[in-house]
């Protein structure tokens, strides 16, 4: 017998100063099969997202997982509860961080999909980044972003080089420390790590000059013809999986 869905605390109250982890569990229908269950911990403003079904078991995106952030009614189990509806579609409505994340990195995920069909070890790659930049912990929230420094010889000391050489040009959805949203063109030269945060730096057409982006405040990216094929497989990756692992 299946579980109802619902939304629990997960805390124990007589531990002084336990965190308060609050759980939603989603089951998704799975034809005349039992449902695939998807588990959302919220810990404070990270989530955690899992599913059993066999791609989230490889921790891999999914439908089903896609199906809970937004909260479907057309595809949930009947185990699920309606006040796990309502949580869901609380916690990730459509302007919430996490949600135009997941939206736009599955568009992308799906265009490379169309785009290279018969590179299914790639695709599978990819799929998991994604499902792994969910399961690990995502932020779900735009206030905890702060400005950045852009002081570029504190960044030559401080940062990593990730991938160089690149000379692909892009047009970003780029959400500001402000949390204002603008779309910018950039030709994209070169990824690097800096403070376990992914950053890009290259020509932005808006400013005329060399900018950085911070990658997790990336909502969108859509790829020039000029890019080529090997240099969008490396920073979609970055995008997706959002930061260093």
């Amino acid at each position: 017998m299946v579980e109802r869905g619902l939304t629990r605390s997960l805390a124990d109250a007589r531990l002084l100063g336990a965190k308060h982890m609050e759980t939603i569990i989603y089951y998704s229908r799975n034809a005349k099969k039992p449902p695939f269950k998807v588990t959302i911990e919220i810990d404070g403003q990270t989530a955690y997202i899992n599913c059993d079904c066999p791609l989230g078991q490889e921790k891999k995106i999914c439908r089903h997982k896609i199906n809970a952030i937004r909260g479907e009614k057309s595809t949930r189990h009947q185990s699920t509860s309606d006040e796990a509806i309502r949580r869901l579609r609380y916690l990730f409505g459509p302007t919430s961080t996490l949600r135009q994340h997941l939206e736009e990195k599955w568009r992308a995920l799906r265009e490379y999909a169309l785009e290279n069909p018969d590179n299914e070890e790639e695709i599978g790659n990819k799929r998991k980044i994604l499902g792994e930049a969910f399961a690990n912990g995502f932020l779900n929230d735009n206030g905890s972003w702060y400005q950045d420094p852009f002081d570029f010889g504190e960044w030559e000391e401080a940062r990593e080089p990730f991938i160089d050489g690149l000379n692909c040009p892009v047009t970003l959805r780029y959400i500001s420390h402000e949390g204002i949203a603008s779309t910018r063109d950039v030709i994209v030269h070169e990824v690097f790590v800096n403070n376990s945060r992914f950053y890009m730096m290259g020509y932005c057409k808006l400013r005329e000059q060399k900018r950085i982006f911070c990658v997790d405040r990336i909502q969108g990216i859509h790829f020039g013809t000029e890019c080529m094929a090997q240099e969008k497989s490396k920073l979609l990756d970055v995008v997706l999986q959002g930061k260093p692992k």
